[in-house]
């Protein structure tokens, strides 16, 4: 009997000890769960307080879109086909009077509805998700109940409601009616400029105020760079760049003369540069679209080729005129050994024709690789049905490459033209590879200089007065040339281009 009762307890002791265990699991169980709700409920309002802030930036960018909107809805006003007469009336007193400021005032309105609705749109997503945290019920449902509720409802009712009708009221009917038909574009239009916008401030900073700045500078009379101090503002520098000084002529005997024997005036650097524009630009041209022919037309070893051609376009300039000094000595450089001549090209005393012989052998050998590469990649992409076609016809590889090549690439060629020629005209970099800042070899300083190597070598001594200012009217100048030459280009090859 003793022993049954001994068990007994100790059935009754561990089922007690086991009951106690049961709440002790059960009490941390809940436990675990309740703080794994608040871990949850605080993530959530972490990643929403986080996603609040993340969508500033695009209610940023809504705004802009907005506002340019509005610059682009008020130009179309005045577009729509209207034929009543007292609606075309109204149209031009509108957009006479009231254009301008409504534009201004339509923005303000946007913005300010937007940035109420944003502030209250996030305030009222963060709560709600607050409002649905159980351990928190306790504060935010009476919050909400009782105050927050009626505070949305009053900032939508009294301030969203009337903006919203100022906005509408002050839009014609006509615009209205446009703008219902035509939103997606205007929507398309605004998220284009936003999207150009970077790209559009990048060229305003580093394009369009250096060539304002230039242009400022060029009249500035006596400019001291250093200190920003000038006389005044004239067109010294233009006139005195054109001019041809007396003392020249009567020491050359001529106007002519003065113009190409003064090689550190401005005259023999702009003939020189329309040599090398004239000269190098059409043979490095032609033959960059012979050797894209030749190399289109091998099938083996092609990429083998094509990066050979490729290489100079990605050899350092100064090291390639180096080699091009030594090809051109008058005693052991390889075209006298070829020609078996000793004739001076670049040496002490060389002459003028000689000097500019061998820069344009370097100008057009340097030039070809790039359109080397843009040849061949629109002859790979002609369709090959012109061809057969051709072949069907018997047409000889004269007739195919004069009638289909060079129509189906002239947008190509039309490109490396006026690229070639802007490059051209900008030349600088293989004149100092080949003769360094004197742009000719001792005894004839300048023989080779360029408009750009005119405009350096006042920008190098930019600490005399004056210096800055003349070289801003050479590069005003020769903007303006390239300006006027790629002008030309465009509208007499606009009949001869095939798109």
């Amino acid at each position: 009997m003793n022993e049954t009762r001994d068990i007994n307890k100790q059935q009754e002791t561990g089922g007690i000890f086991k009951a106690i265990m049961n709440w002790v699991v059960e009490k941390i169980i809940h436990l675990g769960k309740k703080i794994l709700k608040i871990f949850i409920g605080i993530t959530k309002l972490f990643l929403f307080t986080l996603l609040f802030l993340l969508s500033f930036p695009v209610f940023i960018i809504d705004i802009l879109i907005k506002g340019i909107e509005v610059i682009i809805r008020k130009e179309v006003v005045s577009k729509i086909p209207v034929n009543n007469k007292y609606i075309q009336s109204y149209i031009k007193f509108y957009n006479k009077k009231f254009k301008k400021t409504l534009v201004i005032v339509v923005f303000i309105f946007s913005v300010a509805i937007e940035m109420i609705k944003l502030v209250i749109t996030g305030i009222g997503n963060i709560f709600i998700w607050i409002y649905n945290l159980n351990f928190l019920s306790f504060i935010t449902k009476p919050i909400y109940q009782y105050v927050l509720k009626y505070v949305f409802y009053f900032i939508k009712t009294f301030i969203i409601k009337p903006l919203s009708f100022v906005l509408n009221l002050i839009i014609p009917k006509v615009y209205k009616r446009y703008y219902k038909e035509n939103k997606n574009d205007i929507y398309d239009a605004a998220h284009a400029y936003i999207y150009l916008t970077p790209a559009l401030i990048l060229i305003l900073i580093f394009l369009i105020y250096p060539l304002y700045n230039t242009f400022i500078m060029s009249f500035k009379v006596k400019l001291n760079y250093l200190t920003g101090e000038y006389l005044g503002l004239g067109l010294n520098y233009y006139i005195d760049i054109f001019k041809v000084h007396p003392r020249y002529v009567e020491r050359y005997g001529s106007v002519l003369k003065a113009i190409w024997n003064h090689k550190q005036g401005f005259w023999r650097p702009f003939i020189n540069t329309f040599i090398i524009v004239f000269v190098s630009v059409p043979i490095s041209v032609l033959i960059s679209l012979l050797i894209a022919v030749f190399l289109n037309s091998i099938k083996k070893l092609q990429g083998f080729f094509q990066t050979i051609f490729f290489l100079p376009y990605v050899t350092n300039v100064i090291a390639i005129g180096m080699v091009f000094s030594m090809l051109f000595n008058q005693d052991h450089g390889l075209i006298n050994v070829i020609t078996q001549q000793s004739i001076n090209w670049i040496g002490p005393g060389a002459e003028d024709f000689h000097i500019m012989f061998a820069l344009m052998v370097y100008t057009i050998w340097s030039a070809l690789p790039f359109k080397i590469m843009v040849f061949l990649a629109g002859i790979q992409g002609i369709d090959k049905q012109y061809y057969q076609a051709a072949k069907v016809d018997a047409a000889n590889r004269f007739r195919v490459f004069r009638k289909i090549t060079v129509p189906l690439l002239s947008p190509f060629i039309l490109y490396i033209t006026i690229t070639s020629c802007i490059g051209a005209f900008k030349a600088y970099a293989s004149v100092i590879a080949m003769f360094g800042n004197n742009a000719g070899p001792t005894g004839n300083y300048g023989a080779a200089g360029t408009f750009v190597w005119y405009i350096y070598n006042y920008l190098n001594n930019y600490g005399e007065p004056g210096n800055i200012a003349r070289a801003s009217a050479g590069s005003v100048i020769l903007f303006l040339v390239i300006l006027t030459f790629t002008y030309l280009q465009m509208k007499v090859s606009s009949k001869r281009v095939h798109y």
